[in-house]
């Protein structure tokens, strides 16, 4: 019998599949968590960055190895990405207001080129960099929807959200051009379950309460958190560097979204449309005053940049990266549910 173990264990051919390292930073955030969890289920180690300050209640019970930094320190980002095959940035600055424009922009530019030094400087395989829909631009030509090729052009809204959004995928995208291996993702408007703060997402908290009564004549696309994790390990695994991949799912307009919220809630659909110019108007005074009191809960820079909504091709994901995710009423089911469960509704 010995014998027999003994030519088991050296003459039966084995497949040895080493296990993949993925450190994610914004961890405890909507789409890192998400992304967590899509790496956890395709059988990776995950590393799970996050600030000294954060609370971690939303990786509990997850396989994960906490690694505490920050962004400005580029010893911890180091050595969080050492050994690591891929890493996901997904804590890329948030501006709330455009109060302090040259601040934010700062800010950010900073973030992120010490994020880029350190995946420079620890060799990583890939690093995708989770960038925002806000750097896609209205198309090019007549006839058809807006789609990677399309760039947000600097200095046309006075938002510092989309002026950061676009200096730090500017950053990313000069690094791929200098070799380093940068994969871009533009997330659409992300709802689903572990979105823990909720910005976007507030709006169907907002909503399932019948605090929202008007809607308006505008488009978004949305897509789930879930998938969007699911995106990212797929962009990790397939995606093509120094290529951008919008991760979305269905454009519908505002009054469709607050239907199939408001059906899902038991809650009577918004019954009047705001007109654009006056919110427009309203929102120049209300950047004097620094919020939205008819939407206190939701960020001003969401209202400033109605102009720029549109509805985009999500085609190049699917088709390249086998993005699949699931319809909009399954996302709006399952997020209202997470909220309820946790205390937000």
């Amino acid at each position: 019998s010995d014998a027999c173990a003994v030519w088991t264990r050296r003459d039966i051919p084995r497949k040895v599949v080493a296990v993949k390292t993925a450190l994610v930073l914004g961890s405890t955030g909507c789409i890192g968590n998400n992304i967590v969890r899509a790496c956890l289920d395709s059988g990776w180690s995950v590393r799970a960055f996050r600030r000294p300050s954060s609370e971690t209640w939303m990786l509990q019970g997850l396989d994960v190895e906490s690694v505490v930094g920050t962004l400005e320190d580029l010893a911890s980002l180091k050595e969080g990405m050492r050994g690591c095959d891929f890493v996901f940035h997904a804590a890329a600055y948030y501006a709330l207001h455009s109060l302090d424009m040259s601040g934010s922009l700062r800010v950010a530019v900073e973030q992120m080129r010490r994020v880029l030094q350190a995946a420079r400087e620890s060799d990583v395989s890939r690093l995708v960099y989770t960038s925002s829909v806000t750097t896609i631009g209205h198309p090019g030509e007549r006839g058809r929807l807006a789609d990677e090729r399309d760039f947000y052009v600097p200095g046309s809204t006075h938002s510092a959200y989309y002026e950061s959004k676009w200096a730090m995928e500017a950053e990313a995208r000069c690094a791929a051009a200098e070799g380093l291996p940068v994969i871009i993702l533009n997330p659409t408007t992300v709802f689903g379950p572990w979105d823990v703060k909720p910005m976007t997402g507030q709006i169907l908290v907002m909503a399932a309460k019948g605090q929202v009564p008007f809607w308006l004549d505008r488009e978004q696309n949305v897509v789930d958190a879930r998938d969007v994790g699911i995106g990212h390990v797929l962009a990790a695994e397939r995606g093509q560097i120094g290529e951008r991949y919008i991760l979305g799912r269905e454009t519908a307009t505002i009054r469709e979204l607050l239907t199939t919220i408001a059906d899902e809630a038991g809650r009577d659909p918004p019954k009047w449309k705001a007109p654009l110019a006056a919110v427009s108007a309203l929102v120049k005074v209300a950047e004097l005053m620094g919020h939205l009191p008819l939407v206190e809960p939701l960020p001003l820079e969401h209202f400033k940049t109605l102009r720029q909504w549109q509805a985009l091709n999500v085609g190049k994901a699917q088709d390249k990266l086998g993005f699949n995710p699931r319809p909009l009423a399954d996302t709006v089911r399952d997020t209202l549910a997470w909220f309820r469960e946790y205390g937000y509704l």
